[in-house]
């Protein structure tokens, strides 16, 4: 009889994760059930995600690319690779290549690489490129993203629906065109020693709860400083700097990977990806500055927040500065204008901190 495994189930729709137990079949998958329901997993479908030095184990199938299962505990994980070794090392499956020529067969998402991979010769491409397009590539670009700096998602309901109103009202006044849709813009939060903010293409962001720690523990500076990070990320999304960046930089060969083929996630490329030059950042600032304006809210938190990574990590290139260069010129820039409202209660504040600050 196969040993029952404690695990964390995340179905890929909300980031909160569900508890989940995770059975190795040697001649099926992986059985994993949890109190929604239970899924089977190929093996040959299955891949462990490379990430930091740890002995805890992150699995993602190709079948069901935006879900993933996590081991936390290093003695389970060890059993797991007992009963199934071809999990011992991270890296693709041999299924990968297959399912994404597949996916390209289908036609949508293969126009939207093909636009990808011509960015580099067509600027003017990615801004009519629709989100929808690229969307199933931000989704797998976050995950991964996640998994290379052991991040877990950890927004409870509440803190979820906290974000997702403070994201609604930063877009209240952005209308819908051909290639950016507002309501389509996902964020995440996950947890992390990291402070950093990225957005991926198709709408997709994350922020990594690091952030929580330079922003504070009070509701009107902290929550505005978070407000500010995420009206840049947002702005970044709305000037399509993800989709122009990752069609320039990985080319198609792993487009195709990261489209649902597998790739093994390495921190500092894909953070090398998602950094901007100057420019891209002046403009973010500029537009963030706007939504944070009509909000109510007042771009004193995001004046605040590039003042304090500056005084935090001066020119190092770590964390928030490795993809977000803050200048002096840039936090000059901006006016530094308090509004009249806060961007979180002082209980989603406090809601946030709950869920997702990094454990000491």
């Amino acid at each position: 009889m196969t040993t029952i495994y404690t695990a964390e189930y995340f179905d890929g729709q909300t980031s909160a994760p569900q508890p989940a137990t995770a059975q190795v079949l040697p001649n099926d998958g992986i059985l994993i059930r949890w109190a929604g329901g239970q899924v089977l997993w190929p093996l040959d479908a299955i891949s462990r995600l490379a990430g930091p030095k740890t002995a805890r184990m992150r699995l993602i199938c190709e079948e069901a690319p935006a879900a993933r299962l996590a081991i936390n505990d290093p003695a389970d994980a060890a059993r797991i690779v007992a009963d199934a070794p071809r999990l011992a090392r991270a890296g693709a499956t041999r299924r990968g290549k297959t399912q994404a020529l597949k996916w390209i067969a289908g036609g949508v998402v293969g126009l939207a690489l093909l636009g990808l991979g011509a960015f580099e010769g067509l600027p003017r491409l990615a801004a009519h490129t629709p989100m929808s397009w690229v969307a199933p590539i931000g989704d797998n670009m976050r995950t991964h993203i996640e998994y290379a700096f052991d991040a877990t998602p950890c927004a409870s309901r509440r803190t979820e629906a906290a974000l997702h109103r403070l994201t609604r009202r930063l877009l209240a006044d952005v209308r819908p065109t051909a290639s950016f849709d507002p309501s389509a813009v996902d964020v995440r939060i996950a947890e992390s020693y990291i402070p950093n903010a990225l957005a991926a293409p198709g709408g997709r962001l994350v922020i990594l709860s690091g952030l929580l720690d330079l922003a504070g523990d009070t509701a009107d500076a902290g929550g505005d400083m978070l407000a500010g990070v995420l009206a840049h990320e947002i702005a970044h999304a709305r000037l399509r700097h993800p989709t122009r960046a990752l069609g320039r930089a990985l080319g198609l060969d792993l487009l195709l990977r990261a489209s649902g083929g597998g790739v093994s996630a390495d921190g500092g490329a894909l953070l090398a990806t998602f950094a901007y030059g100057r420019a891209a950042e002046r403009e973010a600032d500029a537009l963030a500055q706007e939504m944070l304006t009509a909000a109510g809210i007042g771009d004193a938190g995001l004046k605040a927040f590039f003042a304090k990574i500056e005084a935090t990590f001066g020119k190092s290139e770590a964390g928030f500065l490795s993809t977000h260069p803050a200048t002096a010129e840039r936090t000059a820039a901006l006016p530094g204008v308090k509004g009249p409202e806060r961007a979180f209660t002082k209980a989603e504040w406090r809601a946030l901190l709950a869920d997702c600050s990094p454990e000491d």
